[in-house]
């Protein structure tokens, strides 16, 4: 999770756009509710995630993808001491 992340590619949209907070949560819009301003800065700031319906009508409107929420997993192998008594092969 992005966890305290800032989501990079929700700000750099926003900032290309020209919009404020508000004005970028006003196009996000389920059910006839728009997000709000402060949904919107705890997305873009990874303080929360959205929901499943969020995330596909941000993904929607801003292109951006929702594995940019998500931070990846090292993908370095697990280097491991073997362990004492262990046989050597």
């Amino acid at each position: 999770m992005a966890k305290k992340a800032i989501v990079a590619e929700l700000r750099a949209w926003r900032a290309g756009q020209g919009l404020t907070l508000e004005e970028a949560g006003a196009k996000i819009v389920l059910e006839g509710k728009p997000a709000s301003r402060s949904m919107f800065h705890a997305w873009e700031t990874g303080a929360k995630l959205p929901s499943y319906d969020y995330m596909l009508e941000l993904e929607r409107v801003t292109g951006v993808s929702p594995n940019c929420f998500y931070t990846r997993p090292s993908i370095a192998p697990q280097i491991q001491a073997p362990r004492q008594g262990a046989l050597a092969v």
